[in-house]
């Protein structure tokens, strides 16, 4: 089958390549779903993957953590989904990637496909909507009840992950102020974000003109750790400093053999604590039907 892979942990570009003869997956565990890819997506993890974040011993491995499609067969124990269903997927990056003609994914990590995308629209969607859900409602306790006038920096919408938080938030009737650069400004705007102010080599007093607003109960840091004190200053007291960028895992600093071994432990445990993307998934779709 055709799929998107990487051969070696020389970086992106370099290490990418479209192949035609990346083996198909033939056979249906009892909780996996095999579907049909119509669409996926690469997000920037994949970017670090190509460099060795979480590395894996097997090369090449297929590309992307999430993807859109039609389910063409189930295992005997999956239950809420069927054959014929639209559905998309998000997948951890340590398990194998979605940018593929067909993809075999545990059902936990699979929803059905709001109605009112395309599946080029929900390829887009669901890994970084699971970052974003994780972040408000797990980590900052925020949803529909709880966000109503709270002001909330997003930092910044220059990616997918700040630009689904701006759009839940609000849903949910926050105030968001953004931060973004020139390139991203037309659809920062779109978004209907309340303030936005611009980052880049021009605007000499960026941090003064945050300083300057009122504090923020959160503050949603998508761009890294190094910004993670200044992110802190900003907001007024009680409140809450939420990162959504992916440190190297610990296996990593165990070099390539005893860090997979490392890595193959600890899927193991987040096995057996059921993490479940696809409930995250499940009610961004209750939102966009």
């Amino acid at each position: 089958m055709r799929a998107l892979v990487c051969n070696s942990y020389a970086g992106a570009p370099e290490s990418i390549a479209m192949i035609d003869d990346m083996v198909a997956p033939n056979c249906c565990g009892a909780e996996d779903v095999m579907i049909q890819v119509k669409a996926s997506s690469i997000d920037p993890i994949d970017i670090k993957i190509t460099f060795g974040y979480g590395k894996n011993l097997l090369f090449p491995f297929v590309l992307g953590r999430e993807c859109s499609g039609r389910v063409v067969e189930i295992g005997s124990k999956v239950q809420d989904l069927d054959v014929g269903d639209e559905v998309y997927a998000a997948v951890p990056y340590y398990a194998c990637g979605t940018a593929s003609e067909c993809a075999l994914i545990p059902a936990q990590w699979v929803a059905k496909k709001p109605r009112k995308l395309s599946y080029e629209a929900a390829a887009s969607l669901p890994y970084s909507a699971s970052i974003v859900w994780n972040a408000l409602v797990h980590q900052a306790s925020f949803n529909e009840l709880t966000t109503r006038d709270k002001r909330v920096l997003v930092h910044s919408v220059d990616n997918p992950v700040g630009c689904i938080a701006v759009q839940l938030l609000k849903a949910w009737g926050g105030h968001v102020t953004a931060t973004v650069s020139s390139r991203a400004m037309i659809t920062a705007q779109q978004l209907g974000v309340d303030e936005l102010i611009l980052h880049n080599g021009h605007n000499l007093d960026f941090d003064s003109l945050l300083s300057s607003l009122p504090k923020f109960d959160l503050v949603l840091n998508t761009v890294g750790s190094i910004l993670h004190d200044s992110c802190r200053v900003l907001c007024r007291e009680g409140g809450l400093v939420v990162s959504t960028v992916a440190s190297p895992p610990a296996s990593d600093k165990y070099g390539l053999f005893y860090g997979s071994l490392y890595s193959m432990w600890l899927r193991m445990k987040l096995v057996f604590l059921k993490v479940s993307p696809a409930q995250l998934l499940n009610s961004f779709q209750a939102l966009n039907d």
